[in-house]
């Protein structure tokens, strides 16, 4: 072969216009463009984080009061008896990331913790989720903390504060950060529990 058919086969680039690496503009742009599609990426992180901390804060309280409810309804006992009192949920804006569970053994549909606190049934609010309102609606809503809502055997009767069928308990859960919230309501007449999101 001789050298013009090989150089049209194999063209040699002409040394000119030939680049060996990327410009430093280039570099810049693809850095910025990195580093502007990261932060997207990490702002949308934390923020689906956050919600999920909430979301889970707010499943953690409607499942207490579920739980309440079952162990009222089938006669769960505690401590080698059924409490007299059933079982409830407390919370308590003093404590905004707590809620506990527990066995009203004493019958006065309130939390006494010198005598009806259980071991492991303190829970912890998630990531920096805390209680923002509680108020029991009745037929208005009023502002009310601290607030346990028990259910009593055999039949699970409702109470809101030791009161009968007081209405409708309403919980507010906030992330500190976000300052996204959501609405538990607990009505003590049917017993039915909600959660949802408050428009942000």
């Amino acid at each position: 072969m001789n050298y013009e058919l090989n150089k049209k086969i194999f063209p040699i680039p002409d040394s000119r216009f030939s680049r060996g690496g990327f410009t430093i503009i280039e570099l810049l742009v693809s850095m910025s463009v990195f580093l502007i599609v990261t932060s997207i990426v990490v702002a949308n992180f934390r923020q689906g984080s956050q919600r999920d901390d909430l979301q889970q804060s707010a499943l953690l309280i409607s499942s207490l009061l579920q739980q309440a409810q079952a162990y009222a309804l089938a006669g769960r006992t505690t401590a080698s008896s059924v409490p007299a009192g059933g079982y409830g949920l407390y919370l308590d804006l003093a404590n905004k990331n707590q809620a506990v569970f527990f066995p009203d053994f004493n019958s006065n549909g309130l939390y006494d913790s010198a005598s009806e606190t259980v071991t492991g049934w303190q829970y912890t609010l998630s990531g920096k989720v805390e209680l923002s309102s509680l108020s029991v609606a009745n037929p208005t809503p009023q502002a009310t903390s601290p607030v346990a809502f028990t259910f009593r055997p055999p039949q699970g009767a409702r109470y809101i504060n030791n009161v009968i069928n007081a209405g409708l308990l309403e919980v507010i859960v906030e992330h500190v950060q976000s300052l996204q919230q959501y609405k538990i309501t607990a009505n003590a007449v049917s017993g039915q529990v909600n959660v949802s999101q408050i428009s942000s």
